[in-house]
């Protein structure tokens, strides 16, 4: 399916794709003027996708254009066109199945941080790590394998499970409507 045919086709700054760059499918979106300033540079946000957004399989998943402008800062709505104005936005995408599995990709996802900082004017003091479900798993996973990164803040939003580790950073956990009721749901009584 094309970006045209999508039913809601409010998304007008498309993400454009990386397909081979790197280990794994990757969405980007530069700030407007990227590149066009010499010594600029850009704070840079990766976002880490949920299960749903894994590339196309069986079952599930979905193209990576659709699957990352569906929800987080690429998302087609005027919500996040203050992150598109300002960062560098990367959006990687799990092969299928997907899962709660970005500790695993953990060397990908860092070499495409890497990447954006060192061929792209992102800026190594201003980095975020942001994920929504199982990608929130995924940020607090790679935050405490440690790297050569310094993550500015990280943002987990509607992990599956607690984080781990102590990132050593800003960090913020934000649980939604779909957690509180899973959480509710676990706490009655079981007879």
């Amino acid at each position: 399916m094309a970006m045209n045919d999508y039913a809601d086709n409010r998304w007008k700054d498309r993400p454009q794709v990386w397909e081979d760059r790197f280990a794994l499918k990757v969405a980007y979106s530069f700030p407007p003027g990227h590149g066009l300033l010499a010594g600029a540079r850009y704070p840079v946000l990766c976002f880490l996708h949920g299960d749903k957004e894994c590339g196309r399989g069986p079952d599930k998943g979905k193209e990576i254009e659709r699957a990352m402008s569906e929800h987080g800062p690429l998302l087609a709505d005027e919500s996040c066109s203050i992150a598109r104005a300002k960062f560098i936005i990367v959006c990687p995408q799990l092969p299928y199945p997907g899962g709660d599995v970005w500790r695993n990709h953990c060397g990908a996802v860092l070499q495409i941080v890497r990447q954006m900082h060192e061929r792209e004017q992102g800026d190594p003091t201003a980095t975020y790590l942001a994920g929504f479900s199982y990608g929130g798993d995924g940020v607090f996973d790679i935050a405490a394998m440690g790297s050569d990164i310094s993550w500015k803040a990280l943002w987990g939003v509607d992990p599956t499970r607690e984080p781990i580790g102590k990132p050593g950073c800003a960090t913020w956990l934000s649980a939604g409507p779909r957690a509180r009721a899973a959480k509710q749901a676990a706490a009655q009584p079981r007879l």
